[in-house]
């Protein structure tokens, strides 16, 4: 957390690259600087959400629950 903290306030992230594209920088939030798509994470609880298509992960749970199988 120390890293992304120190790249958030440089405006650079070194390791998945946010923010270094004209797309990803319109996405982001244009009140956060010097990167709108970085902000340091400050105070717990930190979280994350993940959003998916119901029908695959639908899939992809009946495939873990035939132990790896493609089950009907």
């Amino acid at each position: 957390m120390a890293r992304f903290n120190s790249d958030a306030a440089l405006g650079v992230d070194t390791e998945f690259g946010r923010g270094s594209t004209p797309q990803d920088r319109f996405l982001g939030d244009a009140g956060n600087t010097p990167n709108p798509c970085l902000a340091p994470l400050l105070r717990a609880p930190f979280s994350a959400e993940v959003a998916a298509h119901r029908e695959t992960l639908n899939a992809r749970r009946r495939d873990v629950i035939a132990g790896g199988r493609s089950a009907p």
